[in-house]
């Protein structure tokens, strides 16, 4: 599932070459790699990571993309279990980065993955709750962003790190009254990386969509996450953006036939995951409860809380049940006053 913070970082999948790796192999491994890692098909996007590593293992790029799988399966299965391979390969992107700015300290794709190496740390503090950790791995991840774009004017992809930062900025800055606000700041920088950036696009896009949703624009959001669905139909990740503005659209419709989908997704590629499974069930039983179709969203809440039953108790899952027991208790009371 989704992370808010993920997005407002903007750094996974931030992909580039570095100018000194000009290297057609190279790039093809790394562009079909983020190809299946769209699709979800880990073991095949893993394996040209691997390539490319093995290509130049003095290049950053395959030890970054490599990190940046290793996160992406991590946030769709809501699992630590590859946090170590995760970790070992951020440090080995960020160490090929130093070393390339010890050379040259105008690289610079260098300091993008260093950057982007700041951002994936930045965004395991998060998930584990260390948010003091986390903002300032985000800050350097951002300033090392702006020296890129400084270094080299046509890296448009650090756009979508340097965009989403900008946003959420001055999201803040909205609450103190004399700094005004201007989030079409971050969503132009944004939408400059999916349009002119070479490896972003796809992350921009998605990283966009919650952004607009949070401005309320929901239209422009719906565009781009059915836009998102349709080239990746397989993708757990982009459904869950797409059931996302569904609900916040309170289209009730569409949000319980993409949830419904993304349960059977889930059902058939997560087996095991009682986590995800529960969760999509508690956002489908509720489309159903404001549909009025309480017997179908009875059913569903009542079984996702059977589902509870088999993984170990921790916050998450705590939380997740107490959300569907008072689901439930809403049901009931709606059922007994038809």
């Amino acid at each position: 599932m989704r992370t808010l913070f993920l997005i407002s970082i903007g750094l996974l999948f931030l992909p580039s070459f570095s100018d000194a790796t000009d290297n057609i192999s190279l790039r093809d491994y790394i562009l079909t790699g983020l190809e299946y890692s769209y699709h979800e098909n880990y073991d095949s996007a893993k394996a040209y990571f691997k390539r490319a590593i093995e290509e130049d293992p003095e290049d950053p790029s395959g030890y970054f993309f490599l990190c940046g799988l290793y996160g992406l399966y991590m946030s769709d299965f809501s699992t630590d279990e590859v946090e170590g391979l995760f970790l070992i390969n951020l440090f080995d992107a960020a160490e090929a980065a130093r070393k390339r700015i010890q050379v040259d300290s105008n690289d610079g794709w260098a300091h993008f993955y260093l950057g982007g190496a700041y951002g994936y740390r930045a965004l395991r503090e998060q998930r584990k709750g260390g948010l003091w950790g986390a903002l300032g791995h985000a800050l350097t991840a951002v300033a090392e962003l702006k020296k890129a774009v400084s270094c080299d004017s046509t890296i448009y992809d650090a756009y979508m790190g340097i965009g989403s930062y900008h946003y959420f900025v001055n999201r803040l800055w909205a609450y103190i009254p004399f700094l005004g606000r201007d989030p079409d700041k971050g969503i132009r920088e944004m939408k400059l990386a999916i349009e002119r950036g070479i490896f972003v696009r796809v992350p921009a896009q998605d990283g966009l969509t919650y952004i607009l949703l949070r401005e309320k624009r929901y239209e422009r959001a719906l565009r781009l996450a059915r836009d998102l669905v349709s080239r990746y139909p397989n993708s757990r990740t982009f459904r869950w953006t797409l059931g996302k503005v569904h609900l916040d659209m309170e289209d009730w419709g569409n949000a319980s036939g993409t949830y419904r989908t993304l349960l059977s997704m889930i059902e058939t590629g997560q087996p095991g995951n009682y986590h995800n499974l529960a969760y999509c069930g508690e956002k489908l039983s509720y489309c159903l409860y404001r549909l009025h179709r309480y017997e179908d969203a009875l059913d569903i809440c009542l079984e996702m809380l059977d589902v509870l039953d088999n993984p170990a108790d921790n916050e998450a899952t705590e939380q997740l049940r107490k959300d569907l027991e008072r689901l439930r208790e809403k049901i009931l009371k709606a059922k007994a006053g038809q």
